[in-house]
């Protein structure tokens, strides 16, 4: 069974897609998306030895080993990409998932649909999808232990990306679900605090004030969301 982040990675793959599922540690997520008709081929893939083992064992106990091949890749380097539809990379920081998407053509050739889970700086991964002509489809935020993930959903489409740096923050997070609430909220006391902090340096004096000023657009839409 899957936890709540990785349930909601799995809502947003294609129905009958190919996919591969990059950092898939112990394929928990390919299993799943096999066992339940979602995908009818996934690639688990990972770089580190010790992952790619439990995935191994993973798949063979599940009993699907004709259908998830497990394979050792930096990103999507050595995924045999060809008829792939669907790609998640979930677990990682915002800017590694940049980094690993931008150097794959292919994901742009093909608009493959794109499901990334970053563990921080989700701003930074916004921003680079948004600049590199990825749209962002949906969105939701997910709780999980003591933490607050996004999981956003994303394709190459860039007449319909967005430039705004407050849309960098705060994405399409806008269904104000209680998952959502509380991840914008946390987001808002963070920038509070760093803006804060920064308003009184000279060289960080701009980035500060940005902060804030993003950090209040935050609370009003929370206010108007909430009514």
């Amino acid at each position: 069974m899957l936890d709540k982040r990785l349930a909601v990675c799995a809502s947003y793959v294609n129905k009958n897609s190919i996919a591969a599922d990059i950092g898939t540690d112990h394929a928990y997520l390919p299993v799943y998306l096999i066992k339940n008709g979602i995908s009818r081929f996934v690639y688990a893939c990972d770089i580190k030895e010790g992952p790619l083992k439990a995935a191994s064992l993973t798949v063979v106990q599940s009993g699907y080993a004709d259908k998830i091949s497990v394979v050792r890749s930096d990103g999507l380097d050595s995924v045999p990409l060809s008829g792939v539809t669907d790609v998640i990379v979930a677990g990682m920081g915002g800017e590694t998932i940049a980094e690993i998407i931008g150097r794959c053509d292919y994901l742009k050739e093909n608009k493959v649909n794109l499901i990334l889970q970053p563990m921080t700086r989700a701003h930074t991964l916004r921003r680079f999808m948004c600049i590199s002509g990825f749209s962002i489809k949906a969105e939701a935020a997910v709780r999980s232990g003591e933490f607050c993930y996004t999981v956003i959903n994303a394709e190459y489409s860039p007449e319909k990306t967005n430039s705004d740096e407050y849309y960098f923050y705060t994405g399409e997070l806008s269904n104000l679900k209680p998952d959502d609430i509380e991840y914008l909220s946390r987001l808002k006391n963070k920038l509070t605090v760093s803006g804060e902090g920064m308003k009184n340096s000279s060289d960080k004096k701009a980035k500060g004030e940005k902060n804030i000023e993003i950090a209040n657009k935050i609370s009003e839409f929370l206010k108007e969301g909430i009514k």
